[in-house]
């Protein structure tokens, strides 16, 4: 009697196992499996970190404009705060583009090579400029305070209007078509001198207000920004399908129990 009861229960079983209930069960479950784990992909808080790095650049490299335009009229910007602001800036933009071709190569959505080398190339180019404008400026603001002490101290009758142009030149660029009379050969000299030099400095000023750096900085940031949208929805949608794995799988093992109950 026992022994039939166990053939029974024996017999019973291996029609359940082989019962398409248990099949679909065990994909439910399998299919779980793999959404649970792309929905842990960490990406997502890579590519903030990125936008915040990125904005702190653009924060950083407005403020460092500031200190320049003290050094263009006056010579009295904060060196240290400069020299700062060049170093923080440098690290920012290597830092950027090195993690960037690191989570490339293993495999990670990034933006293209394109884009991000030409943030670093405009970076560094720009970095470059600062450098070579504030040695020159420097060297521009003393030489234009020695020759203005010197013409203000000579008796030439023109001495205001000549010094009305030195201080206009050192706000912005001016083309004189004749050097101005009532100066000696030398200061004349040296004041055509220093109104070239001036033409030289602005345009290197030029190019680094209208430097691209920041606007490629911007690209990043919407490239990340679109990406980490893309993901959201992804996300959105993995829960949706989790969500309705999950409710067939209780169904189906609902039924699997009222089967074998039966």
């Amino acid at each position: 009697m026992n022994e039939n009861k166990k053939q029974e229960s024996s017999s019973l079983w291996r029609q359940s196992i082989r019962a398409p209930l248990i099949l679909i069960v065990l994909l439910t479950t399998f299919a779980l499996t793999i959404l649970f784990y792309f929905s842990q992909d960490r990406n997502g808080e890579v590519y903030a970190r990125y936008i915040e790095t990125l904005s702190e650049y653009k924060f950083l490299d407005a403020r460092l404009q500031l200190e320049m335009d003290r050094v263009r009229y006056n010579d009295k910007g904060d060196s240290s705060a400069i020299e700062s602001g060049i170093m923080s800036l440098r690290e920012i933009v290597v830092s950027v583009s090195t993690s960037i071709e690191t989570f490339r190569s293993a495999g990670d959505w990034m933006p293209p090579y394109s884009q991000v080398d030409a943030f670093e190339r405009e970076v560094l180019n720009k970095i470059s400029l600062i450098r070579r404008y504030l040695k020159e400026r420097r060297i521009w603001i003393q030489e234009w305070n020695a020759l203005s002490s010197e013409i203000w101290q000579s008796p030439s009758s023109r001495t205001e209007e000549i010094f009305e142009i030195l201080e206009a030149a050192r706000f912005e660029s001016i083309a004189l078509d004749s050097m101005p009379k009532g100066l000696s050969k030398e200061l004349s000299l040296r004041l055509q001198e220093l109104l070239q030099k001036n033409r030289e400095h602005s345009r290197i000023w030029n190019r680094l207000e209208y430097s691209r750096a920041s606007l490629f900085a911007e690209d990043l940031i919407l490239s990340f920004k679109a990406r980490e949208l893309v993901m959201q929805e992804r996300r959105a949608m993995l829960s949706l399908i989790f969500y309705l794995c999950s409710l067939a799988m209780l169904l189906m093992a609902l039924l699997l129990y009222v089967r074998v109950k039966r």
